[in-house]
């Protein structure tokens, strides 16, 4: 059993702490550590504390001598993230995923508070924590709110493993409500997108139609194969991210989308140029394998975008009709919206192909 501690009130400064001895996991191993705890301000001139500075102490050790947390679960913020967080998010989700929260992770909060022990954080702290990342003033609203969910997704974790065993401290926090708003997304013209398509060279301009005319993530735009285009459809069922092959990022996304006629005949001579082959990637590279749709983004089609003389001098993605959402767009290609999927309702539904990459 225990020994059950009592602590020692000590004052420090201007503030009384309680003393006390915790056993934490540091690194992997558990050491007795020496830990003192704020209580609150003095506002005695005597040296032995208030009677309400004695409550606070009796109640903050009767939690610690209840021993919820058993020591191998007393971590830091930092080790947290980097040992059990980042590791499941490996494990449960997408590379692009992991990708992102391990960003967010080293380049914002881990300098904030990596040396945090996870089991004290309480709702001021992260508070602290979303105002100090605001003050930069260089992320919009959208950047902010998903640094608060990965700090909620993390305390999420820890209650179900056991590492926390108190309300999320992200629950009440809000982000600056001055932040800068998302920038606004525009879309191509039909006009302006055939312009384009005449000045792109193959295999981009078939490339560059499949984002305009269908929507389609650059993922998707990458793993499409022969195989999925039939019938006047085509039946999106993968996606490709850095290498990494997996399901589209939406169970919405897999429906087969219908492919328009000025579509369809491009991508037949596409197929034509590409020696006619009934299977494997569209988009192949020269050893046959999906071609890296990043690098023909920078390589060509960008180049294109950002010289275009049809712009009137401005950069690429400017133009003055905002952009279509994609679920309008899925809305189009299927017929829920209650369009035909004629060269008209093309023009309506295209997505801004710039934005799509």
């Amino acid at each position: 059993m225990a020994r059950v501690q009592k602590g020692t009130i000590v004052q420090i400064a201007n503030r009384w702490f309680i003393r006390f001895y915790e056993c934490r996991n540091i690194g992997g191993t558990i050491v007795r550590k020496r830990v003192s705890h704020p209580l609150g301000a003095v506002t005695t001139r005597g040296k032995r504390p208030p009677a309400e500075i004695m409550d606070e102490a009796k109640k903050f050790m009767i939690n610690i001598n209840s021993g919820q947390l058993p020591a191998e679960r007393i971590l830091t913020m930092g080790d947290f993230a980097e040992t059990v967080y980042l590791p499941w998010v490996e494990r449960y989700q997408r590379p692009s995923t992991l990708k992102g929260y391990r960003q967010v992770w080293t380049q914002h909060l881990k300098p904030l508070c990596g040396s945090a022990w996870l089991k004290d954080v309480r709702t001021f702290n992260v508070q602290g924590w979303l105002n100090a990342i605001a003050r930069s003033g260089t992320l919009s609203r959208n950047s902010l709110k998903r640094i608060q969910s990965v700090i909620s997704g993390m305390f999420s974790l820890a209650k179900q493993l056991a590492y926390f065993d108190l309300v999320n401290p992200v629950q009440d926090t809000r982000i600056d409500p001055t932040a800068a708003e998302p920038a606004e997304t525009y879309a191509y013209t039909l006009e302006e997108v055939n312009a384009l398509l005449n000045l792109l060279p193959e295999p981009a301009a078939s490339a560059f139609a499949v984002a305009a005319f269908m929507g389609l993530r650059i993922g998707e735009i990458e793993a499409l194969e022969w195989q999925d285009f039939r019938d006047g459809e085509m039946y999106v069922s993968r996606s490709i991210w850095n290498g990494h092959v997996g399901l589209p990022k939406t169970r919405t996304s897999t429906a087969p989308v219908p492919v328009i006629r000025q579509l369809s005949e491009r991508l037949e001579m596409h197929r034509l140029r590409s020696q006619h082959p009934a299977a494997g990637p569209i988009f192949a590279n020269g050893l046959g394998n999906p071609m890296n749709m990043n690098n023909l983004l920078a390589r060509v089609i960008l180049p294109v975008l950002n010289r275009c003389a049809n712009c009137g001098g401005q950069r690429a993605g400017t133009t003055s009709r905002p952009i279509t959402s994609s679920r309008e767009i899925r809305d189009c290609r299927s017929g829920t919206g209650g369009m035909q999927h004629d060269a008209g309702s093309g023009a309506t539904c295209i997505a801004s192909a710039y934005h799509q990459w």
